[in-house]
């Protein structure tokens, strides 16, 4: 069952990061097909409207305000909303195979040393994949990391 649980965990990241970065390039290219087409229309606002060079500057600066202060809300709204998907399925982002397989030496008893030799790595890249289990966990100890990791089946007793 734990293998299963793992699975689903670990194609959650990639999910949730390709929404994030589809839906701001979504978001993205509205803004510079925006941003491109307001000075290509001026002719037509200038002629169609009746109006000066300042008014059309006016126009200019009011669209390009509106898009620098709405672009910070619409990116927090973005990662509340898919950070919100990413906890939900357990994870900020998905571990990899050798950081189960390190956590699940952690969670044996295993010191790093040991962990080292019998994954054939050295002390110090088993130290940079419990940085990286920590950070993507959110826990400080490798109690903790054990704790949460089998909280979300990652790993077996």
């Amino acid at each position: 069952m734990a293998a299963t649980q793992t699975e689903t965990l670990v194609e959650v990241g990639p999910k949730v990061v390709y929404k994030v970065l589809a839906a701001i390039s979504v978001c993205h290219l509205l803004n510079d097909m925006l941003s491109s087409l307001l000075p290509a229309i001026y002719p037509l606002l200038k002629s169609s409207f009746n109006l000066n060079f300042a008014q059309v500057g006016l126009i200019t600066l009011t669209y390009q305000t509106t898009a620098s202060l709405l672009q910070p809300v619409v990116a927090r709204k973005l990662v509340e909303r898919f950070g919100e998907m990413a906890r939900q399925g357990g994870l900020v982002e998905a571990l990899t195979e050798r950081e189960v397989d390190v956590l699940q030496s952690v969670a044996s008893g295993l010191r790093n040393k040991e962990i080292a030799f019998d994954l054939g790595l050295s002390e110090s890249t088993i130290k940079t994949h419990l940085a990286s289990i920590f950070g993507k966990l959110n826990v400080t100890t490798r109690t903790e990391a054990v704790a949460r990791g089998r909280e979300l089946g990652i790993i077996a007793l």
